[in-house]
């Protein structure tokens, strides 16, 4: 929408709302922030002229945004990997896969995020589950074909950790835990 008061794109893909009570929308073209004490958008688009990458999202398809125990915000995209934005330094830190680090995110197509109580983070994507503890810079992958994570395709869309510990991933081909 050209509409600087409106969202940046009316096909919205996921909600999340803050611990300050303001809403995430993302949609196909960029993330934006309702702030509801300002009654008012802010939008985060992707700026192709940036040089740094810290002023820019690094995908403008926005599929899920997830606030962390020091409020940093995880916004995962479908395509470009997830992207840290810091709201004290108004940056992003664009986190992608690489090939050549196996610790690296796994792939740059991310569905859902799921925090644990230990800071440990669970991302669902296009290639499985990929854990992360929050002060730590490297993912441990999980395959889909391994016995720790039992369904018949790599891609995840949600994950959920239950109040019994267990961990529930949904794929298109149905559900699986461990």
């Amino acid at each position: 929408s050209d509409n600087e008061e409106s969202l940046s794109n009316n096909n919205v893909l996921s909600i999340f709302r803050d611990s300050q009570n303001n809403f995430w929308f993302g949609t196909d073209d960029g993330l934006n922030l309702y702030n509801r004490r300002e009654d008012q958008f802010v939008r985060f688009m992707v700026d192709s002229t940036e040089q740094s990458f810290t002023n820019t999202l690094s995908n403008g398809t926005i599929s899920v945004v997830l606030e962390d125990e020091s409020g940093m915000y995880w916004i995962g995209t479908s395509g470009g990997g997830i992207n840290i934005f810091s709201p004290s330094m108004n940056r992003f830190q664009q986190v992608k896969n690489d090939p050549s680090r196996p610790s690296s995110l796994s792939s740059n197509t991310v569905w859902a995020f799921q925090q644990d109580y230990d800071g440990t983070l669970w991302v669902a994507n296009d290639a499985g589950v990929d854990m992360r503890r929050l002060d730590s810079s490297y993912f441990i992958h999980y395959d889909p074909h391994s016995d720790d994570l039992r369904n018949e395709n790599d891609a995840v869309y949600t994950i959920l950790r239950a109040s019994s510990g267990m961990l529930w991933i949904g794929t298109e081909r149905g559900l699986s835990n461990f």
